[in-house]
């Protein structure tokens, strides 16, 4: 696993987002492929619910600025992340 896609499996388990990976090394056509669907020339890329979000950089920014978590549907937030959500907002 290359440094950014660790850095990005990080990220999501310390947001405690559900997710699934694949390793892309393991499939060349689906390597290309994924950077032709996605418009996007290098790995890791995030799709939420089949639409491409983005590299490691652009997640990032979303987390800083508060706008990744709403992005995340909801059943793929595990349960106590939401509740400390409610209890920051109050």
């Amino acid at each position: 696993m290359c440094k950014s896609s660790k850095f990005l499996v990080d990220k999501l388990n310390m947001l405690d987002v559900k997710f699934k990976s694949y390793n892309i090394q393991e499939d060349g056509k689906l390597k290309e492929w994924l950077k032709f669907y996605a418009n996007w020339p290098s790995y890791p890329q995030l799709f939420i619910a089949g639409k491409f979000i983005g590299g490691t950089e652009i997640i990032l920014q979303l987390c800083e600025n508060e706008q990744f978590i709403p992005l995340v549907p909801s059943e793929c937030i595990r349960e106590n992340v939401l509740a400390r959500i409610k209890t920051a907002q109050n």
